[in-house]
C-alpha cells in the first residue's frame, strides 16, 4: 500500500510552503482478510465472500476458512488454493434448521483471524395447532396437526419432540420423541405445580425445527376445580334427563289408560235390538263427543217405558 502526504509549517510565523512525500507498506501476509460476508445462495447453500487485506496482492497466498456448525457443535476447515485475487468467493453446503459461523485467515504462520460472521439457514416447519389436556386418571394427552414439509425435504426422516416443563422456559424441559401424534404421558412428575407443553420436529441429521406455541395446562388446583365444575354440570344434566324420562313415561301411561277406558266404555254401551235383530256398538270417536254430553242408553223390549 502506498500513501502520499504533505507537510508544512503553520505557526508561529504563518503558513509556510508544503513539502510532499510518499511512503509504502509491504503486503502483510498475516493480516486478516476484510469484508467477510455470508449470504443464502439457495435453501441448501451459502455463499462465502471476502477480500484480501491489501488492495494489491503481489504474490500468491492461500486462505483457511473456519466454519462452525452451532447445532451439531462441529467445526470444519476449508483450505483455498494460493492465489493473487483480491476478491474471493465460494459456495458451501448448509442444512435446514442450521446455524453457521465463519472466520477466515491466510495460510501464513501466526496469521490473524477475521471477524466472525453468522448465518441462519432456512428453518424446518413449525408444528401447528398443538392441544393438550389432562385425563381423569392424571395422565396428559397431547395432540397436534402434521407439519407441511417443503418438497425437497419430503423424503427426509424425522421425529416429533414433545417438551413438558413446570415453567414456560423450555430450555430445561423433559423431552419425549414420538413418530406421530398423539402423545400420552401417563405419570407426570408429582412435583410440578404447573404444566407447559411445546412440540417441534427434529430431522434425521439432528437439526431441530422451531418450537410450537407453548400450551399452558395450568396447575393441578385449576384442573381439580374444572373437574368439580364438570361433575356438577354432569349431575345436573343427569337429573334433568331422568325427570324428562319420568314425565314422558307418565304421559304415555295416561294416554294408554285413556284409550283402554274408551275401549271398555265402547263395549259396555253396546246393545242388542230384538225388533230389528241387530246389535249396536259405539266407537271411540263417538265417545269423544259423548264425554262432553250426557250418555243416552237404548231401551229393550222387556223394559217398560215410564212417562212422567
Amino acid at each position: 500500500m502506498i500513501y502520499a502526504f504533505q507537510v508544512r509549517v503553520v505557526k508561529p510565523y504563518g503558513v509556510g510552503p508544503a513539502g510532499s512525500g510518499h511512503a509504502g507498506t509491504k503486503f502483510d501476509r498475516t493480516a486478516p482478510p476484510k469484508y467477510l460476508s455470508l449470504t443464502l445462495d439457495s435453501s441448501d447453500h451459502m455463499k462465502v465472500e471476502f477480500e484480501a487485506s491489501c488492495q494489491e496482492v503481489i504474490s500468491n497466498i492461500g486462505y483457511i476458512v473456519h466454519i462452525k456448525d452451532w447445532i451439531l457443535q462441529k467445526s470444519h476447515y476449508v483450505k483455498l488454493a494460493s492465489r493473487t485475487d483480491r476478491k474471493i468467493s465460494f459456495l458451501r453446503d448448509i442444512h435446514y434448521g442450521g446455524k453457521y459461523s465463519v472466520r477466515v485467515q491466510t495460510d501464513e504462520k501466526h496469521s490473524q483471524l477475521s471477524e466472525e460472521v453468522i448465518l441462519m439457514a432456512p428453518s424446518l416447519p413449525m408444528v401447528p395447532q398443538i392441544k393438550a389436556l389432562r385425563e381423569r386418571n392424571g395422565s396428559i394427552y397431547v395432540t397436534w396437526n402434521e407439519v407441511n414439509w417443503p418438497e425437497n425435504l419430503k423424503n427426509h426422516k424425522f421425529v416429533y419432540t414433545v417438551k413438558l416443563n413446570n415453567e414456560r422456559d423450555m430450555s430445561s424441559a423433559s423431552e419425549y420423541n414420538i413418530s406421530k401424534p398423539p402423545f400420552f404421558l401417563h405419570t407426570p412428575p408429582s412435583s410440578w405445580s404447573n404444566v407447559y407443553v411445546a412440540v417441534n420436529v427434529i430431522d434425521e441429521h439432528g437439526y431441530p425445527g422451531p418450537l410450537s406455541d407453548i400450551f399452558d395446562l395450568g396447575s393441578n388446583e385449576d384442573y381439580n376445580l374444572k373437574l368439580s365444575q364438570t361433575s356438577l354440570v354432569g349431575l345436573a344434566v343427569g337429573i334433568a334427563v331422568i325427570f324428562i324420562l319420568l314425565i314422558s313415561t307418565l304421559v304415555i301411561f295416561v294416554v294408554r289408560h285413556r284409550r283402554l277406558q274408551r275401549s271398555f266404555l265402547s263395549f259396555a254401551n253396546s246393545h242388542y235390538d230384538t225388533r230389528s235383530g241387530s246389535a249396536t256398538f259405539t266407537t271411540g270417536e263417538d265417545l269423544d263427543e259423548e264425554e262432553e254430553s250426557p250418555m243416552i242408553r237404548g231401551f229393550s223390549d222387556d223394559e217398560p217405558l215410564v212417562i212422567a
